[in-house]
């Protein structure tokens, strides 16, 4: 019977789950084995993922020499933040105001 694979530096019970981020270590890890000349797909199999993750990391690591993990994309702040400072001072002034005086304020449109 074959047993089930793990991913790398892992307790026996922590297998790794799908979309799942590796740690730098398992990188470096991944890197050492295709530099010394295992295929992707057989360097996919063993930390369970596909060989095109394989391949981006190395691909990475070619071109930056660096396992850090990069700032992830999202969506920005609304306020700036001098505008989310006079927030609070505006919160802590006027504990009653509304939504749209607020946001008004804050922008600007409206003056105190």
């Amino acid at each position: 019977m074959k047993t089930p694979k793990r991913a790398f530096g892992t307790e026996i019970s922590a297998n790794r789950q799908r979309g799942c981020q590796f740690s730098p270590e398992q990188k470096a890890a991944m890197c050492a084995e295709l530099w010394a000349g295992k295929t992707y797909r057989a360097v996919a199999e063993e930390y369970n993922t596909t060989a095109s993750t394989a391949y981006g990391i190395f691909k990475r690591w070619q071109n930056t020499r660096s396992f850090d993990i990069a700032p992830r994309s999202g969506r920005p702040p609304k306020l700036t933040p001098a505008e989310a400072i006079l927030g609070k001072r505006l919160e802590l002034r006027y504990r009653r105001i509304n939504r749209g005086d607020f946001f008004g304020r804050v922008n600007g449109t409206v003056r105190i």
